[in-house]
Parts: structure tokens; sequence; C-alpha cells
């Protein structure tokens, strides 16, 4: 990890605190911090799921909603420009759609749990023009060892 994308993870991790949070808690939860800083392969995809949507229906005004796990269908009408973030912990392939139709990745934050510059994550985000009402899925697939994450929702 460069200082610079250091930088954005602590900025975006400052933000959005219980994602750090979480993450540590289910580590602890599981026995799964490791102690020695030894550099191997990319840790294996652990969880993902949709985190946020925002949108732009107010034209420049962007207004957003925190997801909760498993939640099937916004709590809000959003129209115009989306944005949906996904939190992804070690490392996947992701896929989306929106009503069928691929939906191409607007741009990723590394995520850095404990500041040891290797990234532990991502947030991914997915922008979707011209949005009225639909339904948005994605995958990610584990790149080291087994592991499939599905998630959608259903934008109001």
């Amino acid at each position: 990890m460069t200082d610079e994308q250091e930088k954005i993870s602590q900025e975006f991790l400052s933000k959005y605190p219980n994602l750090k949070d979480d993450y540590i808690a289910d580590k602890l939860k599981n026995n799964k911090i490791q102690t020695l800083g030894l550099r191997g392969m990319a840790p294996r995809l652990s969880d993902y799921y949709i985190y946020f949507i925002g949108d732009s229906k107010n034209g420049s005004t962007y207004y957003g909603e925190n997801i909760a796990r498993n939640q099937t269908v916004t709590k809000f009408d959003h129209n115009g420009t989306i944005y949906i973030l996904t939190e992804e912990i070690g490392y996947g392939q992701e896929s989306a759609t929106f009503n069928g139709q691929n939906v191409s990745k607007y741009d990723s934050v590394t995520l850095d749990f404990n500041g040891d510059k290797i990234v532990d994550g991502f947030i991914d985000i997915w922008k979707i023009d011209n949005v009225t009402s639909g339904d948005f899925s994605t995958i990610s697939i584990s790149t080291n060892g087994t592991g499939v994450f599905k998630t959608g929702i259903h934008i109001l």
C-alpha cells in the first residue's frame, strides 16, 4: 500500500468507524487476528455486503442511507445518479448488475484496519445513471481459497 492509499484508507475509516470496529470484533470472535508481520498471499474473501446507497435526486446534493445486513429493499426512494457502496473484506473478483444489465465499478477505496499498510479489504463504489427504481445484484468470488458472496437489494 502506498502512503497515499494509506492516507485515503484512514480518512475513509475515520468517517465510518463502525467498519473498523465490526472487522476487529469479527476477527476477535473468530480468533483470527494475526500478530506476525509476514506478507503472504492476499487474504481470502471473508465478507461482502452492500453498505450504503446515495443518490442525486435533488440535483447536485447527494442523499443516502446506510444499508443493514440482509436488507432487501431500500427505505428511501432513490432517483437520478445513484452510488452503491459494497464492503469487501479480503480479496475477491466482483461483478454487479442493475435490472439485469452489467454495471461497471466506478471506484474503489482500499481498507487497512490495523495500519500495517497491508490491504484488508475494499469499499467498492458502483455508479448507475438515470435510476428510477430496480434491482441491484452483486457477487464477489474469493481470489484465494473458497468463498462466494452474493447480495442484492431492490432500490425504490
